[in-house]
């Protein structure tokens, strides 16, 4: 019997060992963007149910005073849960609120939607006053 005077190779190649880290971290970078995403449209759709839940507060303060707004957003905040206005999710600040007309008979209360998520708003800059930075808007405007 004649030995084989071949060693056997154990392990991988470096090429194997390359090719499988490029895949991991392709991997990665792609899950990386859509969690990314996944948080811009979740900041968004708080959002938009805050806007929702401050415009449906301001309807109620108007039914029971004679049909009437405060000429200050902060005081209609009352039919909130907690009567404080909610904020933004991603920094903390307050959303643009504003009252128009001689007695203050139209409001108007905006979030900045973040532009990157593909969700695009209702309103543009300047549709309810000037709000500060150009983008994409959700809005409501008073509704009696």
């Amino acid at each position: 019997m004649k030995q084989s005077t071949q060693a056997k190779s154990l392990g991988f190649t470096l090429l194997e060992l390359l090719v499988v880290i490029s895949v991991i971290g392709i991997l990665i970078a792609i899950s990386a963007a859509a969690f990314t995403t996944a948080q811009q449209k979740a900041r968004n759709a708080k959002r938009q149910g805050d806007i929702n839940a401050i415009a449906k507060s301001f309807e109620q303060y108007n039914a029971t005073n004679n049909g009437n707004y405060d000429s200050n957003c902060s005081n209609m905040y009352t039919f909130l849960p907690g009567r404080a206005a909610p904020t933004d999710p991603k920094d903390g600040s307050d959303y643009p609120c504003g009252l128009y007309g001689s007695t203050a008979n139209t409001y108007c209360v905006c979030a900045h939607l973040e532009p990157d998520s593909n969700t695009n708003g209702n309103a543009a800059n300047g549709s309810c006053g000037n709000l500060g930075q150009p983008g994409s808007y959700f809005c409501m405007v008073n509704q009696q």
